[in-house]
């Protein structure tokens, strides 16, 4: 028996409650119409990593310090550096000293790579290839001995093959990432677990999903289709013990990502090469890394707030090519995050007009995963819906992600630390 925390990464509310996503996803609509579920927001920019670090440390951006997958201020001229568990500023709520008695399996969730010691097993999300994926490290060679094998998501990037083969690929590792988590739940007090399919499929095959799509079965709802199975695997597994799922961020379509960077040049705060490169030389402000929805500013403190003024005006006024407003608005973080880390967000929050034209990001990592090919992206909706957990606190919209690490010790019978956000919910 053990407790199971499941992400159901991207899973889209309006997509589960329509018609095509009830037949195709029947264990998570009947959760979503049977036991108490609270609608999460996601914003201001809803994005997996830091939405997860929030998730699963008790505290906002502005303490854990983690804004993307990526760096988000850098001198190097060279793509953004990759965030690491070490740039987490918080304890994962698995070395919490309140669940320290408890026996911990936690698999495929974000910005734990490399793997910190806990009292259990970890398999780490990586963001490049590596056998150190494992804490303890020799859990590596347990899982060889048991024909255990575990697909990394980055085994796997979309590069305009045909979407039937992207399909398999992804299907290939979800698979391998189901059967570990399942084994190794067995053997723990607490499992959670990123399923990871569904917001991959998302992101490059939400198009089949649009009316008039010459997609008889869509990949995306394929995708529903492993993931709700997956759910009542590990539901299964999870009996009588509670069970919590969450999604931390919603889908839709997307038409383009709109540059602020260009938008920026036209208004004098950075210089573009003719191929759309940033001189470094002279720029004010830029476009901060993918999912951050945000910009950073060059300059003397002094400067700054002058500086900052100019950009939100700019970026307020800028328009696309057609015409079409950019942004709704720009804040200052100040005004957005609070918390010690909060120097470590882009200077400037920005809000796309559209969502279905959400900014650019950092142009280097961009094109190295093929970004352009997008054709579906995040949106500021997520839930979280817990079963088998009595008494149950009635539902009140919204629920916070902070309040997620404190429902899940809650569930695994264990107090949280007095500074969390209420619980959702106790056994």
């Amino acid at each position: 028996m053990v407790v199971v925390v499941a992400v159901a990464e991207g899973a889209d509310l309006d997509l589960l409650q329509s018609e095509r996503g009830r037949v195709r996803a029947p264990w998570l609509s009947n959760v979503l119409a049977h036991e108490p579920w609270w609608r999460t927001p996601c914003g201001p920019a809803p994005y997996e990593p830091s939405n997860l670090a929030t998730a699963f440390t008790g505290k906002g951006r502005g303490h854990h310090g983690c804004y993307s997958y990526w760096h988000i201020r850098s001198d190097d001229p060279g793509p953004p550096r990759v965030l690491t568990s070490d740039d987490v500023l918080l304890p994962w709520l698995w070395n919490w000293p309140e669940l320290s008695q408890l026996r911990i399996a936690t698999a495929n969730v974000q910005l734990t790579h490399p793997p910190k010691p806990l009292n259990g097993v970890t398999l780490s999300y990586l963001m490049e290839q590596t056998l150190r994926y494992t804490y303890p490290p020799s859990f590596v060679h347990e899982m060889k001995r048991r024909h255990l094998r575990y697909g990394h998501d980055v085994s796997v990037f979309y590069r305009g093959e045909p979407p039937e083969t992207y399909f398999d690929n992804i299907l290939k590792v979800a698979s391998y990432q189901l059967e570990t988590a399942l084994t190794i739940g067995r053997e723990h007090d607490l499992l959670i677990v990123n399923l990871t399919i569904v917001d991959r499929l998302s992101h490059f095959l939400w198009h089949e999903l649009e009316s008039g799509s010459v997609a008889e079965d869509p990949a995306v709802l394929r995708g529903y289709a492993f993931l709700d199975k997956a759910l009542a695997a590990l539901d299964a597994l999870a009996e009588p013990e509670p069970m919590l799922v969450l999604s931390e961020i919603g889908f839709g379509p997307i038409e383009r990502f709109e540059s602020l960077d260009r938008a920026l040049a036209c208004g004098g705060f950075l210089k573009m090469a003719p191929g759309g490169e940033i001189i470094p030389s002279g720029t004010r402000a830029r476009e901060a890394v993918q999912g951050s929805h945000g910009i950073v500013l060059s300059g003397s403190n002094g400067s700054l707030a002058k500086l900052r003024d100019e950009v939100i005006d700019c970026l307020i006024e800028a328009r696309a090519d057609d015409g079409r407003r950019l942004v709704s608005c720009a804040i200052p973080r100040e005004e957005l995050y609070e918390g010690p880390a909060i120097s470590l967000a882009p200077d400037i929050i920005v809000t796309p007009a559209d969502p279905r034209r959400p900014p650019a990001g950092d142009p280097r990592w961009a094109r190295h995963v093929n970004r352009h090919l997008q054709t579906g992206w995040h949106r500021d909706q997520g839930f979280v819906a817990v079963r088998r957990a009595r008494p149950m606190m009635a539902p009140s919209n919204p629920a916070y992600l902070e309040s997620i690490a404190p429902t899940v010790a809650a569930l695994a019978g264990r107090e949280p630390p007095a500074w969390c956000f209420p619980a959702l919910a106790r056994r």
